[in-house]
């Protein structure tokens, strides 16, 4: 007994395309059939035969099949009503769907939803403005650099020096996207979950704002009918309840309180009921947004198989935490889109599978840091200084990548140039955050007084140290613990901000749901480098080191604590960390140490007698030597920084005098000078946009001293520097590290010998490595050639320059080596009867008889076609000799197996991707998403051989011509695999019998192509 699913979909796979698209017509018609309103275009646009009959069943229910018939009446096509009238008696029920909203209902939720939302969107408050200073967004937005990720990569260094890392080169190498395009598609793969990361005060949550502003004005993404926008911040106070999704959407979103309950709860079960999983075909499209998951305190579970595979009720009541994840796997409504937004470390528990597109919000770029201030100081000549002043402080500078920082910037110097009409301006990270806490202690004073002012202002420097390791969110009880009163502190400082603010009020929510966090972690570093100094000047502490109460530690109370003794701690600690989160910290704590600093701040330091003033020389010393020592580049670049602080440039003073007299030498630097170096070279634009190794020391030891200086730089000139292969490990180490910058390298004219080759391919494989372009003219270069003698580019010559991100071809030939080669085998069980295997599972041949009945579920009844047993994940490379008309192909493993649709072919829908050889004339085409473009190769001999190079992780699927002496590129499909790719076979073109006698074998890969001993 057949469903009526089932009997729509035989009836609509009997027609032609051009039939199919004619009924698809008729069912948008006004005066379809009378009772019965026609369907929107947008929701059978894109629809194929499958998603058309789910949306008839959503919109008909039992009188789907009379519209259908109605239809059929109306092309003219009476076999087919009277094959449906036939047929639809032997029926099962047609499941009847909740009742339906109209469209004119949707309509007007919509709207009355946009103008809600607009009131709450329109203006914000920015950085740790009042809400009466709140300005229109759109007003004081500016556009934020997003680009596409391909991978989540957890970043294990301190937010700060990632931005430093990351600061240059991105907005030359990657393409933004708008916050308005985020979830538009340019391939057509359907987009429902979008993750978009970012580190913390770099925008994210403004983009959001900025793209649900747009949808209520009606500007952009007016195709969507509801948007939900969730914060985990608020998702945290319904912890330990259970709701129904409506219900958890009315308690979460005060702006969806004219949306009646019951009608939520028909949106929602009625699109649950249809089974779709395509947002372009959905009766309803929502967008669910939930912004923060890095302040999440849910116990989300997203990898529980059996959870995914429940059949989700969606009127009844569960857990935020079932109902995120339902929602977040597709278990809950599986067309809805979803937005998620978070800092990387937190990304990691979204898995891969759920997402369709990654993005990365990075911040400012430096025109766009310059459109900022100038928003800020409409004065022309005011904001001029401003940038000039900042540009002059690299550190500055690379903060004002973050919005935050920008802000906080903007506070400090306006109130120095216009209040305090000072000459000097801060130049250090310290001086900048110490006059933004004047400011702030000034304003707090105007409100309750000086003295309440001091005493917040230490207060929060004590919960500031206490946090330190625990993260940047904290609750009431953590206040109290700290001596603060949240509800005073909240109103009478600037230097935190409430998270989860006003959605107490309308919820009933108690104070003791009020979560708080300082506004950017650096502020909360600060804050803590401050409570340090505090303890030690005022009561002799040092909180760096407290331990048990012993009589050494009582009669140790009595002597006056050394500043140096607890710089040396903090050194120790930071040293010690392995992802660098205390080097700001210590930093700030140096900073504060300066008489500049104290004389600053001397309302919050005041200086006992008994504290003996010093010059720090101590602790100026113990940096220069543990520069001189084994630290690392990295850790020794935040020395140097720790340095500046301190206001000592002794050292790179006396590297820049070498530098001036041109006696730059591995004997002439001490173990403290290359370290100076590096820093120097790495606070400088022009060598960073350009190393040029000779100008410094042409040497193995010099390359290797100055590494780190490589892995920032955009170009990196190392020819004829008398290199060997023994630097090319170092060399692969940093082109493929996660913070790698550059895109061309030169390497002509250094001896590199095949070993060293190999080892510099390695980094070229890595997916963090950006080269756009590597020379490698008089060096060596034909030893390259044994890897790449079977490839030539289209223009028919070897090239040593080559721009390896638009010829992914090229670098994959390089690296080919015998561990790519897979052996393969042909799956019988999923072979259409008329291919006839060979017993060793290498070589199907199309034959005009069926062979023997072997039923199976994953066989292809009607298309010629045949997948191999394994799927494939990673780097893997096949050759194939064919004859006859024969596609060459790879699959997902859920291609569909059974029917004559067009879908069905390899290369005619989204998940397959196909090579078309055809031996009349030697022609080839490609073909994806039902796209042919023929190929037309430059003469080459004549080959029965393809090659299938497969880079999983970067998106690559090449095909090649193969014959004894070359390796011609025919295509590259470039795209973000998410399920593994199975090698699949067709013959004939377009399930014709033209494909009879065609055949395809599996074969051995020649050794040629690889290195000797890769």
């Amino acid at each position: 007994m057949v469903t009526v699913e089932e009997l729509l979909l035989e009836a609509l796979e009997k027609l032609e395309h051009e039939d199919f698209m004619t009924f698809k017509w008729y069912l948008q018609l006004p005066e379809l059939y009378s009772g019965f309103t026609p369907i929107p275009t947008f929701r059978l646009k894109e629809a194929q035969r499958r998603e058309t009959v789910t949306v008839m069943v959503q919109k008909y229910n039992r009188q789907v099949v009379e519209v259908a018939k109605a239809v059929f009446g109306k092309m003219n096509m009476n076999e087919l009503v009277h094959y449906l009238t036939e047929r639809s008696s032997a029926l099962k029920d047609v499941k009847t769907s909740a009742p339906e909203l109209t469209e004119q209902q949707i309509i007007r939720y919509q709207q009355k939803l946009q103008s809600y939302l607009k009131a709450r969107f329109i203006s914000v408050q920015e950085g740790m403005a009042e809400r009466m200073d709140e300005q229109c967004l759109r007003d004081i937005f500016i556009e934020l650099f997003i680009t596409a990720g391909r991978e989540i990569h957890i970043n294990e260094q301190h937010e700060i020096m990632w931005m430093k890392n990351q600061r240059r080169t991105v907005a030359e190498t990657e393409t933004p996207i708008e916050p308005s395009d985020i979830f538009k598609s340019t391939s057509g793969k359907p987009m429902r979950m979008v993750l978009t990361t970012g580190v913390a005060g770099i925008g994210k949550t403004f983009v959001v704002k900025k793209f649900v502003l747009d949808w209520t004005e009606g500007r952009e993404n007016q195709d969507v009918h509801l948007i939900f926008p969730f914060s985990f911040s608020e998702l945290n106070l319904m912890k330990g309840k259970k709701l129904s999704l409506a219900q958890l959407v009315h308690k979460s979103i005060w702006e969806t309180r004219d949306i009646k309950e019951e009608d939520l709860t028909v949106i929602f079960a009625n699109l649950q009921a249809s089974g779709c999983r395509d947002y372009n075909v959905s009766q309803y499209k929502l967008l669910f947004v939930l912004d923060g998951l890095d302040e999440s305190r849910l116990q989300l579970d997203l990898t529980s198989t059996e959870q995914q595979r429940a059949d989700f009720d969606v009127t009844q009541s569960a857990s935020v935490e079932v109902l995120l994840n339902a929602l977040i796997s597709g278990t809950l409504l599986p067309s809805a889109r979803v937005w998620i937004t978070t800092r990387p470390a937190a990304a990691s528990q979204i898995p891969r599978d759920y997402v369709q597109r990654m993005t990365v919000v990075s911040g400012f770029t430096d025109p766009q840091k310059e459109e900022y201030f100038k928003k800020k100081f409409p004065d022309r000549e005011q904001a001029s200084k401003i940038i000039c002043h900042i540009k002059s402080s690299q550190t500055l500078f690379i903060m004002c990548h973050i919005p935050v920082f920008c802000w906080l910037t903007s506070v400090v110097l306006q109130d120095i140039l216009i209040t305090k009409a000072k000459m000097y301006l801060p130049t250090t990270m310290t001086e900048m955050y110490s006059e933004f806490l004047m400011y702030q202690i000034t304003q707090t004073e105007k409100r309750c007084g000086t003295k309440k002012s001091i005493q917040y202002i230490k207060s929060l420097a004590k919960l500031a140290f206490r946090q330190l390791e625990h993260g940047n969110l904290f609750y009431e009880k953590d206040l109290k613990d700290s001596g603060i009163n949240f509800r005073k502190a909240a109103l009478n400082t600037g230097v935190f901000t409430e998270v989860s603010k006003d959605v107490r009020i309308w919820r009933g929510h108690s104070d003791k749901d009020r979560k708080f966090s300082f506004v950017h972690l650096s502020l909360q570093e600060y804050f803590a480098a401050l409570h340090v100094v505090m303890s030690l000047i005022k009561d002799n502490k040092n909180v760096l080191s407290e331990t048990e109460l012993t009589l050494d530690k009582l009669c140790t109370l009595c002597k006056r604590i050394p500043l140096a003794d607890v710089h040396e701690i903090a050194l120790e600690k930071a040293l010690q960390s392995s992802n660098g989160h205390l080097d700001l910290f210590l930093r700030f704590l140096l900073g504060l140490s300066l008489q500049t600093s104290q004389d600053l701040l001397r309302r919050l330091l005041k200086m006992s007698k008994e504290f003996p003033l010093t010059n720090h020389q101590h602790t100026i010393n113990s940096i220069k030597k543990r520069i001189s020592g084994n630290t690392s580049p990295e850790r020794s670049i935040n020395l140097f920084y720790c340095l500046n602080e301190l206001k000592d440039d002794s050292l790179v003073n006396e590297v820049q005098q070498y530098m001036s007299s041109g006696n730059l030498s591995p004997s002439s630097l001490s173990p403290a000078h290359w370290p100076g170096l590096v820093f120097i070279l790495l606070s400088s634009e022009e060598a960073l946009d350009v190393f040029d190794l000779k100008k410094y020391c042409p040497s193995e030891e010099g390359l290797l001293r100055l590494m780190p200086v490589v892995k920032a730089s955009n170009k990196c000139l190392l020819s004829g520097c008398n290199l060997s292969d023994n630097i090319c490990e170092a060399l692969a180490s940093a082109l493929s590290s996660q913070s790698s910058k550059p895109t061309e390298l030169d390497l002509s004219d250094n001896d590199l010998q095949d070993s060293g080759v190999r080892l510099l391919c390695a980094g070229l494989e890595s997916p963090h490595c950006g080269l756009q372009t590597l020379s490698l003219d008089y060096c060596g270069e034909q030893r390259l050639r044994p890897g790449l003698k079977k490839y030539k580019p289209t223009s028919g010559r070897y090239t040593t320059a080559s721009d390896l991100r638009n010829d992914n071809e090229l670098l994959s030939c390089v690296l080919f080596c015998p561990s790519d080669v897979c052996e393969l085998a042909l799956d019988e069980n999923t072979a259409q009867r008329n291919l006839k295997l060979s017993d060793d599972g290498k070589t199907a041949t199309a034959v005009p008889d069926k062979q023997p009945p072997r039923h199976h579920p994953e066989r292809f009844d009607c298309w010629l076609q045949v997948l191999c047993g394994t799927g494939l994940t990673g780097r893997c490379y096949w050759e194939v000799k064919w004859t006859g008309k024969v596609y060459v192909a790879a699959t997902y493993k859920r291609i569909l197996r059974k029917g004559e649709g067009a879908d069905i072919c390899l290369g005619a829908n989204d998940h397959s991707w196909v090579l078309l050889c055809d031996d009349d004339g030697g022609s080839y085409s490609v073909q994806h998403q039902n796209e042919a473009v023929a190929i037309r190769p430059r003469f080459s001999p004549a080959s029965d051989r393809v090659g299938v190079f497969l880079d999983f992780a970067a998106g690559v699927l090449s095909f090649y011509k193969v014959t004894p002496d070359t390796m011609m590129l025919l295509h590259t499909f470039k795209a973000t695999f998410d399920q593994p790719l199975y090698p699949a076979f067709g013959f004939g073109f377009r399930h014709s019998f033209r494909g009879f006698r065609s055949s395809v074998s599996l074969c051995e890969v020649e050794d040629g192509i690889f290195f000797s001993n890769c």
